[in-house]
């Protein structure tokens, strides 16, 4: 579509259409592989968002269209598996299902970036992936020539090798698609959707089970520890039967979802930490990773160009056209469970997290949203989560959500601590301080804090400098909420200087806590950005002086009625982060579930 024969006024669906559909099919497009997806689109006419800094409020800016884009990989957290070519691999256990004899015909597809030059230069190659432990046989094993830069495929029978070397070399620093297909009696290398070269397969004399082992399939090495490879990889995937040159094309640059046809393992390496390689096929044959890292690619600078660069060979004459990404933000959710009788801690957690992640997706949001995404710009309501978390199954009711979107230490009372208590034990005191000021049971509206005066590791207990105001029961949560600053001394009882801003905004209450006088609490009527300064809607009784301690008070919440009675959710907004109506947020949530079960005739916290 080219939008300058177009003989109608230019709708932003236009633009939409041009990134969504037409960019991939692009070479820009497929060049850039996976990186190069875009899933979800936003025109945004008469702003001018790429020329001026963001604010809350956008002027127009007529003869500009601003075209927001979500790539796949960022809507997905995608992240990278890097090996460092010294002693990284990722071993994935052996199963039937990898195992292909001279009469199976397989299909072997993964995504590559070697290093240039590779951290072991003594062997004629290094192993992106082979499912071989020692000198037998071995149905497969795609190799890095480390001299020329090109990609080997090769199998064995124990005596034989069948084997293929591409023509091309791939040691330019840019991500590639290698596909080694067995089909019949002829085995096929293809590298970007593109054959390289062909050749018989092994003829073991009839015997097809020359080909078969029990070892381990091996990424970033040979099975013996030797070998090792220097780069990165990413979306492995494992076929049963022949994957034409047209499929192999056609789907390389999606993601898939586990169920097709045909597929015996697929291996995403798209988490962002941990040592476990997920298989998203229901084989569920996961992998342990064995010093590989995880790292998050910088691809956006390649794609907003290529996007610009494909729109400028279209846009109207009269249009200056930008590209913009979202904004990302993390989003933290603290929660307390109540599960029925007989109902399962961990799988209420997994659940959680699952529809929690579901739900605040910006582009795959299942059964929310119309399955299209988080809408733009939206504010969130604690309401809704209250509903989410309701409907987990093994749920009797929820208490005490919060949400904020900045990373707060937390735990929870595993004692029950009465009024006039200066002591509390806790789950955990990691990331607590003497001197900081903490709350607990943030939900309700009380608004208390308290300072720690001491900490025993050992017996998991806070000392507090004055009495609890009241009760605290078992599964209470605690928070050190966000805590500020004033830097110097101000002559105006309604501002002052703190240290920074993030995460404060007009409406936050906050507790001012001077060091010889008594604390106050107020509402912040405007936040300056640019100077760190803070106008409260009403003065204090004191002018602010430097040193003094600011913290965030439960502005990140609301109240709920009681448990087990109809509920009354009050429609306001949860957190006042400046949601620009072009934004679309990112939340990557991370749930803090504190989950109470019904044993003995009592609540008890689940281990």
């Amino acid at each position: 579509m080219d939008l300058r024969q177009r003989y109608r006024a230019v709708s932003s669906e236009d633009f939409e259409q041009l990134v969504l559909q037409d960019w991939h099919e692009t070479p820009t497009a497929k060049a850039l592989g996976l990186f190069g997806v875009v899933a979800r689109a936003r025109c945004l006419s008469q702003q001018n968002l790429a020329l001026t800094e963001p604010t809350a409020k956008e002027e127009p800016a007529p003869g500009h269209i601003s075209l927001l884009v979500v790539p796949q990989t960022l809507a997905d957290n995608y992240s990278l598996l890097s090996f460092d070519g010294e002693d990284d691999y990722l071993e994935i256990p052996h199963s039937d299902q990898l195992n292909f004899d001279n009469n199976h015909d397989f299909t072997i597809e993964v995504w590559v970036r070697p290093e240039k030059v590779q951290a072991r230069t003594k062997e004629i190659y290094n192993s992106i992936l082979e499912k071989r432990s020692d000198y037998g046989s071995f149905p497969y094993g795609i190799r890095y020539e480390n001299q020329s830069g090109k990609i080997q495929v090769i199998r064995s029978d124990g005596t034989n090798f069948a084997s293929i070397s591409s023509t091309k070399a791939i040691n330019d620093y840019k991500f590639h698609h290698i596909a080694f297909v067995k089909d019949s009696s002829i085995m096929y290398l293809y590298i970007d959707g593109e054959l390289e070269g062909f050749t018989e397969d092994i003829n073991s004399d009839n015997n097809i089970d020359n080909t078969i082992n029990t070892s381990s399939l091996y990424l970033g090495c040979q099975g013996n520890q030797s070998h090792y490879f220097q780069g990165t990889i990413t979306q492995l995937r494992i076929w049963e039967g022949v994957r034409l040159q047209a499929d192999i094309k056609q789907e390389m640059n999606n993601f898939l979802k586990g169920t097709e046809k045909g597929l015996v393992g697929y291996w995403n390496l798209d988490r962002d930490s941990g040592t476990i390689a997920h298989d998203h096929t229901p084989k569920r044959n996961h992998g342990t990773i064995q010093g590989a890292s995880w790292y998050q690619p910088n691809i956006t600078a390649n794609l907003l160009q290529g996007l610009w660069s494909f729109l400028d060979e279209r846009r109207l004459l009269t249009v200056r056209h930008h590209v913009v990404i979202p904004d990302y933000l993390p989003l933290r959710v603290w929660a307390r469970l109540y599960l029925v009788t007989g109902g399962n801690a961990e799988q209420v957690q997994n659940q959680a997290n699952q529809e929690a992640k579901a739900f605040f997706h910006p582009v795959n949001s299942r059964s929310y949203w119309d399955g299209q995404g988080w809408p733009f710009g939206r504010s969130i309501y604690v309401s809704e989560l209250y509903q989410l978390l309701d409907r987990i199954p093994g749920v009797d009711y929820v208490e005490d959500v919060m949400v904020h979107t900045h990373e707060l230490t937390t735990t929870v009372l595993t004692q029950a601590s009465p009024r006039s208590q200066t002591q509390i034990t806790v789950k955990d005191t990691t990331g607590f301080n003497l001197g900081d000021t903490i709350q607990l049971d943030p939900s309700s509206s009380d608004q208390e804090y308290y300072t720690i005066s001491s900490i025993e590791e050992g017996l998991k207990q806070l000392t507090l400098s004055s009495a609890l105001n009241k009760a605290y029961g078992l599964g209470t949560i605690v928070v050190r909420p966000l805590n500020f600053e004033i830097t110097e001394d101000s002559s105006n009882p309604l501002e002052f200087k703190v240290n920074q801003v993030t995460g404060l905004a007009a409406g936050d209450r906050v507790g001012i806590i001077p060091t010889n006088s008594n604390p106050e609490n107020q509402e912040i009527d405007t936040v300056d950005y640019s100077s760190n300064k803070i106008t409260l809607k009403q003065a204090l009784s004191e002018t602010p002086t430097t040193g003094t301690k600011v913290v965030q008070l439960g502005t990140w919440r609301e109240e709920r009625s009681k448990p087990k009675e109809t509920y009354q959710f009050i429609e306001k907004e949860l957190i006042r982060v400046k949601l620009r109506n072009y934004e679309l947020v990112d939340f990557n949530v991370q749930l803090n579930l504190v989950i109470m079960e019904y044993i003995g005739e009592q609540w008890q916290l689940s281990s």
